[in-house]
């Protein structure tokens, strides 16, 4: 056994440790290990599965570093051993055997950030449309799932408009806090929540009705797809209900004001800032960018001024009720209605909660409270229109990954 190095120190080789439990993990194509944990991406190097792997079931992290330095290559790959164990411990991906994970004082990163919240609950239009929806869609003794709870806003809605029993299910460190809600508003004997992943959980009894709103920016990102795919063949009643019932993806040519390439693009006007400023030539990057598409995310209601050049086309349509396919891939015509520079694409969504209920991020139709932001696609190249041009646009959405653009039709 190679001998302990000073850092390993800061946890006592005699401490237990045990992973947490429900951890999804992915390996990117550079090796890199990415854990989902409560809502967070957590990035470790390439001995983050080793490490997992070796703390599957409690032990010393003695015990830990002789197992894992029969497969250790060197000083290098031993220090990058115990940093990455060090790195988990402080994430709480590994905690000391026999102890209580430590009670959520400060939210950490991703979905269990208070102002990630705050946002949704000051967001009343979509709230309050999702609220409405669910009174419009229970009925009184139905048992509900609640996929992605977050602060229990909508758990706590189904309740009062007379479901039996609410099973609200949360990745995050914030399902705690949603305990806490539940508790304060005299429900804890009609709402359960429960901390994971809904995937990897059972209910003691399958749904009647089906909540989540786990719609992200890009609106299949956060698996809405895969978790309600998921949902309905082990969890749901066949006849089971849903809130919402559809997404529809909508596209919109733009003219993006320049300012705004700027500052999201590699570009000259930067380049020669730069160089200005830190006497640095950065032109490779800008030849780097060249010919290549870019994307950011823009506050709906800000876009709404951006010149367009038709009106908005309808890109994909997912009945959440009974669709089959996670991956979407489409190509649909536009015609161009003024003539400009077309140079970029803005994606917004449209969600038919129920039957008189929907959500949209419309730019024509938001507020600055609308908590979610649109994906905009930069062009990398401009399309001269002129009125009654064709223009032919197309949307991907597969492996956690959307592609879009658009193309003059000859």
């Amino acid at each position: 056994m190679h001998e302990t190095t000073p850092a390993i120190d800061v946890i006592r080789s005699e401490s237990r440790l045990g992973r947490a439990a429900n951890l999804a993990v992915q390996v990117r194509s550079n090796s890199e290990i990415v854990i989902a944990w409560r809502g967070r991406d957590i990035r470790c190097g390439a001995n983050g599965l080793a490490v997992l792997d070796a703390f599957r079931q409690p032990r010393s992290v003695k015990e830990a570093l002789q197992l894992l330095s029969r497969n250790s290559s060197g000083v290098q790959d031993w220090q990058d051993l115990t940093s990455t164990i060090l790195q988990l411990k402080a994430e709480g991906i590994l905690h000391e055997s026999g102890t209580v994970e430590p009670s959520l004082t400060q939210l950490p990163k991703g979905f269990d950030k208070p102002q990630i919240h705050i946002k949704m609950l000051n967001d009343r239009k979509r709230t309050e449309g999702l609220i409405a929806a669910i009174r419009e869609t229970i009925i009184p003794g139905d048992i509900v799932l609640d996929i992605g709870t977050g602060t229990g806003v909508l758990a706590i809605a189904a309740a009062l408009a007379g479901a039996r029993h609410v099973y609200a299910i949360e990745a995050g460190a914030i399902g705690r806090v949603a305990r806490e809600v539940v508790a304060a508003n005299n429900l804890q004997e009609r709402i359960t929540i429960i901390e994971g992943w809904s995937t990897q959980i059972h209910l003691p009894e399958l749904a009647d009705l089906f909540v989540s709103e786990i719609i992200g920016n890009d609106p299949y990102a956060e698996r809405v797809l895969e978790v309600t795919l998921d949902a309905r063949r082990r969890l749901l009643k066949a006849d089971a209900r849903q809130v919402p019932r559809s997404i529809e993806i909508w596209g919109l040519p733009v003219s993006i004001p320049p300012a705004q390439i700027n500052k999201n693009r590699f570009c000259t006007e930067l380049q020669h800032d730069w160089l200005e400023w830190y006497g640095i030539d950065f032109g490779p990057l800008v030849e780097c960018a060249s010919g290549k598409s870019s994307h950011f995310l823009a506050k709906p209601h800000i876009t709404r001024d951006w010149e367009t050049f038709a009106p908005p086309v309808l890109l994909a349509r997912t009945d959440l009720r009974n669709f089959r396919d996670t991956s979407i891939a489409t190509t649909t015509a536009a015609v161009a209605n003024r003539a400009g520079i077309v140079t970029g694409l803005v994606i917004f969504f449209r969600s038919q909660l129920s039957e008189h209920y929907e959500l949209s991020t419309e730019p024509a139709e938001s507020t600055a409270e609308n908590s979610w932001r649109n994906r905009t696609e930069i062009l990398p190249y401009q399309l001269a229109v002129q009125p009654g041009s064709r223009l032919s646009i197309t949307y991907e959405f597969r492996d956690g990954a959307c592609e879009c653009g658009i193309s003059l039709v000859p």
